[in-house]
């Protein structure tokens, strides 16, 4: 393990406060007006069908059908693209914290990692913040990056909340972001406490 400052402390934790707040603030949030668009969009597209109403041949209803499935059709699309952003984002944060590992680490050898902690102190066990943020937050990332396999196996079994009911489609909220955005800080500060005691 490098000699350790207080500025990289400081910069750890900055890193994934950096990523979590333009996950959460700046990204996330651009998908707050869907409800709103996808009204819009029926709108206008009911509003373009009156262009072609013919009064002679059609009813007052013309259009409506239409118009209404565009905006369900709009509200769908970007739905599903918010959940996977939700679901990259999550890759972000763990990619950060491999980085943040192997810069202060210097290995990416897990077990010379593990002993480093507990040399210092620093809980290892299946509670502990470097648990989830080690293994839970890697086996979410492949999962969520590969699909089918033991990352996913093991998370279904640990982790069901973070899957559509009754299938393997991964389903991450805010909230988990939020989550795994603390066990990070929580884990750094507790690493940092004891490394430059």
């Amino acid at each position: 393990m490098k000699h350790l400052y207080e500025i990289e402390k400081i910069d750890t934790i900055n890193n994934v406060s950096y990523i979590s707040d333009t996950i959460i603030k700046r990204l996330y949030s651009s998908f707050d007006s869907i409800d709103a668009e996808s009204q819009a969009v029926e709108v206008a597209a009911y509003q373009n069908s009156a262009k072609n109403f013919d009064p002679e041949t059609m009813d007052e209803t013309y259009g409506l059908e239409e118009a209404f499935h565009e905006g369900v059709s709009h509200y769908l699309v970007h739905m599903q693209m918010k959940q996977e952003f939700l679901n990259s984002s999550i890759t972000w944060l763990f990619h950060q914290f491999e980085r943040d590992c192997t810069r202060i680490f210097q290995t990416e050898d897990g077990n010379v990692k593990k002993d480093t902690l507990n040399a210092l102190n620093v809980d290892t066990s299946q509670l502990s913040s470097w648990k989830t943020c080690n293994s839970e937050l890697r086996d979410l990332a492949n999962a969520i990056k590969h699909g089918e396999g033991h990352s996913l196996t093991r998370l279904k079994s640990t982790k069901p909340n973070l899957f559509k009911s009754g299938t393997n489609q991964i389903e991450v909220k805010v909230t988990d972001v939020e989550g795994y955005t603390r066990n990070l800080l929580d884990f750094w500060g507790e690493f940092f406490d004891a490394a430059l005691r």
